[in-house]
């Protein structure tokens, strides 16, 4: 009679143990799944300095090549209130920056340095309304005022009559004013309005740098 209950067991023990594989191998895939995630963050952190160290050494590069003096700096944020046109950098007066300085990256002109603490300044980026820059056609020498227009785009202004400005043309710093170094790239001409009495008007030049992109950026110095 007790042979039965031996041979039940044995076949609970059994069908016991078909099921328990189971668990185990659901186990193991969210283990695997959470290492893969954590394999793909790890992936994602590598990847970010790869492209950091590119840029660093791209705009060293750069640096390098330039007549006059710089400083660079990263980018650590936009002004909330005015975030399309206004930037924060991690360098101040402690290392001589001051109000009204200009700021490049490796495509050109980016902006005009506006308020300075000991460790960090704030810049407007050209296309603010309240930018201002000296400005040269570099084909005819036609010179005028930059200024920031609100939408993306410069707009150049006091043009005299019969200026000689056309579609594609390159727009660069003139010198003039003393606080710009002369030829660095501002942009290219992507709109000219008719001409009124001999004066051209409603000329649109699309700046050279990606300010949306900015992420380390020169502070031209004195």
């Amino acid at each position: 009679m007790k042979f039965p209950i031996i041979c039940a067991t044995v076949a609970s023990s059994k069908i016991g143990s078909a099921f328990a594989p189971k668990g185990f191998f659901l186990k193991t895939i969210n283990q695997q799944h959470v290492k893969i995630e954590e394999l793909k963050a790890q992936n994602s952190q590598v990847q970010e300095i790869i492209i950091e160290n590119q840029r660093l050494n791209d705009i060293l590069s750069f640096k390098k090549d330039l007549a006059f003096k710089v400083s660079l700096a990263r980018v650590i944020a936009r002004d909330p209130s005015n975030w399309r046109h206004t930037i924060i950098i991690d360098k101040g007066s402690s290392v001589a920056i001051k109000k009204n300085m200009f700021i490049i990256s490796q495509r050109g002109l980016a902006g005009r340095i506006c308020e300075v603490g000991r460790s960090t300044s704030k810049a407007i980026l050209m296309t603010d309304p309240d930018f201002r820059v000296a400005a040269v056609v570099q084909r005819s020498r036609e010179q005028m005022i930059a200024a920031g227009r609100g939408s993306g785009l410069c707009e150049l202004k006091y043009i005299t009559e019969g200026a000689d400005i056309q579609f594609g043309d390159i727009i660069v710093t003139s010198g003039f004013g003393g606080f710009c170094p002369k030829g660095v790239l501002i942009g290219e001409v992507v709109s000219v309005g008719k001409s009124v009495n001999g004066v051209i008007s409603g000329v649109y030049v699309k700046p050279a740098a990606h300010l949306s992109r900015l992420e380390e950026i020169l502070v031209l110095l004195e």
